[in-house]
């Protein structure tokens, strides 16, 4: 993800380099089934310790203070069927913060290029002599940092009807110092329901996830 600042009072965005973000949960440990270590419809219950797989590289010159993961639920209603929608609500179920003293002792990887580093990789870009090392590529040597949260027990099924819809987001976002900076962020659609049914075909959610990078307001 291109990282980008405001400058001054105009908003002319200013390159400061790129921070790569591959998150994946890797494994689910319930209280019924054991351990999956294959979620491939993405579904998960209340009460699961999800554990992920958390794959960064930051070639920009911005630190990164913090890594939050999110698991947000939102339901939306209408009055009746025939109207738009009526009132949302969103509310945040699982709110995991790794914190600074963290990524300074535990992911080198996200500590910041120079500015010489970063000028000298524009010129390679610029001479087409710079090449990216995908990150779901096994020969990258990015390690995978694992961290976990327990899903939590009062969250609702995840449900689609002519009236009512309640949808889930895990979102991971890489949070930058400084004043209008670019914060990455990757986003997965979940399934939650109250109990795992084995070889069940229902309840499939987007598998793929999305990538999103915003300005903090």
């Amino acid at each position: 993800v291109p990282i980008r600042t405001c400058c001054g009072c105009c908003f002319c965005s200013s390159d400061k380099g790129t921070i790569m973000l591959e998150p994946n949960i890797v494994r689910i440990d319930t209280n019924t089934n054991g351990t999956i270590d294959n979620n491939i419809n993405n579904i998960l219950c209340p009460n699961d310790k999800v554990t992920m797989g958390l794959r960064c590289k930051n070639e920009s010159v911005i630190d990164v203070k913090d890594i939050r993961i999110q698991l947000e639920e939102t339901i939306q209603w209408k009055s009746d069927r025939n109207r738009t929608e009526q009132c949302k609500n969103r509310s945040v179920e699982t709110n995991l913060r790794l914190g600074l003293r963290y990524i300074q002792t535990q992911m080198p990887e996200l500590e910041k290029i120079t500015n010489l580093q970063l000028l000298q990789q524009i010129r390679r870009q610029r001479r087409g002599h710079y090449t990216e090392t995908p990150m779901n590529n096994d020969e990258s040597t990015e390690e995978r940092r694992q961290v976990s949260f327990v899903v939590s027990p009062n969250i609702h099924d995840t449900f689609q009807g002519k009236l009512i819809s309640v949808s889930h987001i895990l979102s991971v976002t890489i949070e930058t110092d400084g004043c209008c900076t670019t914060n990455p962020e990757s986003c997965t659609e979940i399934a939650i329901r109250q109990q795992r049914q084995p070889n069940s075909s229902s309840y499939v959610a987007t598998a793929a996830p999305f990538m999103r990078s915003f300005l903090p307001g």
